[in-house]
């Protein structure tokens, strides 16, 4: 079998744009690719302005779309970590952001698209109705086979003054995204901060959560009540620095697949 190399950029930072990240892919109902990402024009740093942009792709991606603004910016320092997500009941998409307002107010907001276009979303609905920082990383929303969607929230009310107390739980939707409310229990650590959580669903029904921490570790946590409240965290052997790790299902496989920084310095990388 013959291999063909192909190389593209979606987004070069340049002094215009000096940070493209944060960004998730999806196929629409025509089979084009959607692809956002968070794109940073005031700065390189979280809380520099941004807004959501999007390319589009017929050709399974070889080609793309001239970039266009997805969703403006909103905040009042930025929004940005896009998660595209189709819904198994009525085939919509709905698109989460995060809309970041000062270091005590940051809440994930969602729209959605009824045309297999995403030509046109429904008016922002905000996900995660509570005081306070919530961090919500790209591509990490996920539906279950019950039908219940799930955001992976990290937690704390202010993130310059609270940071160590960082909890993670989720925000859930049993109507198809219509209303949210906040899981009944948290997961965390005593002493320093849990961090970005990833979430996927296991073949016996129960809810994996990966978390990012300082600890020189990948940690991670159960729910058996469909992510409603959590086991206390446990450590895994795979070595990481304070960064986020992605865990997915492979289709075709049905193996999960985790997607980490492997820094063998791990808490001491800097």
């Amino acid at each position: 079998m013959k291999f063909m190399k192909h190389e593209l950029f979606l987004a070069r930072s340049d002094k215009k744009y000096p940070r493209n990240s944060e960004g998730d892919l999806i196929e629409l109902a025509d089979g084009r690719l959607l692809v956002a990402w968070s794109r940073f024009y005031g700065g390189w740093e979280d809380h520099a302005a941004c807004e959501i942009a999007a390319r589009v792709s017929s050709d399974r991606g070889l080609t793309w779309s001239e970039p266009y603004v997805l969703q403006k910016n909103t905040g009042k320092q930025n929004v940005m970590s896009v998660t595209l997500l189709r819904l198994r009941k009525d085939n919509r998409i709905a698109f989460f952001y995060l809309a970041k307002n000062t270091d005590s107010d940051l809440r994930s907001f969602v729209r959605y698209s009824n045309n297999c276009k995403c030509g046109t979303w429904s008016g922002p609905v905000c996900a995660t109705p509570a005081p306070g920082y919530h961090v919500v990383n790209n591509a990490r929303v996920i539906q279950l086979n019950s039908g219940r969607i799930l955001i992976p929230v990290s937690h704390c009310l202010d993130i310059s003054k609270n940071y160590s107390e960082f909890k993670n739980f989720c925000f859930i939707s049993d109507d198809s995204g219509r209303t949210w409310r906040q899981g009944k229990g948290k997961t965390g650590f005593p002493d320093t901060h849990a961090d970005e959580p990833g979430l996927v669903e296991l073949k016996d029904g129960r809810i994996l959560m990966v978390i990012r921490c300082a600890l020189g570790r990948i940690y991670y946590s159960w729910s058996g009540d469909g992510g409603d409240t959590w086991s206390e965290p446990q450590r895994t052997e795979i070595k990481a620095p304070c960064a986020p790790a992605t865990i997915k299902r492979i289709p075709s496989t049905q193996d999960l697949l985790l997607i980490w920084n492997n820094n063998p310095l791990a808490e001491k990388a800097k």
